[in-house]
């Protein structure tokens, strides 16, 4: 039987009162090293300013960064198709040279993710971001109307 009388003295401190708090608190995490003030509207603007500068000194880099050029000549085509479609704008496939196809695989293994400039003689076809390596001999474009689409058709095929 345990006597709890308040006339006994104690030869022992309650626990609660004779272990520190640090004893309690978790190893892992649970108390802070760090002294924690007050956030100040003057060092919010300092850390939005801050991130405002790195994006746009990260966007203007990327935007002076030129862009990798798939350049197609009529000496690079083989034959060229011109496919109409009544859902989507008329595109063209054309046949590369053995070496303009190993050409194309290796500019676009390397921008992977990137954005790459393909061109029909001087003429802009597309800026695609590069989602996977271009393999094989067909080569496919969609020009922005059927009319350029013939146009280029006919410059690969009659330049030669």
């Amino acid at each position: 039987m345990i006597d709890q009388s308040p006339n006994k003295s104690r030869s022992q401190p309650l626990l609660a009162l004779a272990v520190p708090l640090s004893r309690f608190t978790s190893r892992v995490g649970g108390s802070s090293a760090f002294f924690v003030g007050k956030v100040t509207l003057m060092k919010i603007l300092r850390c939005s300013i801050l991130v405002v500068l790195v994006v746009l000194a990260t966007t203007a880099f990327a935007a002076d960064t030129p862009l990798a050029e798939i350049v197609i000549t009529p000496n690079d085509a083989g034959t060229v198709k011109v496919v109409f479609s009544k859902k989507y704008t008329a595109s063209l496939e054309i046949t590369l040279s053995m070496k303009k196809a190993r050409e194309i695989t290796d500019i676009t293994n390397q921008n992977l993710g990137k954005k790459v400039r393909v061109m029909i003689g001087d003429t802009v076809v597309g800026e695609p971001e590069v989602a996977a390596p271009q393999r094989g001999l067909i080569f496919g474009v969609r020009p922005k109307d059927s009319d350029e689409a013939v146009r280029l058709a006919k410059f690969l095929i009659d330049s030669k």
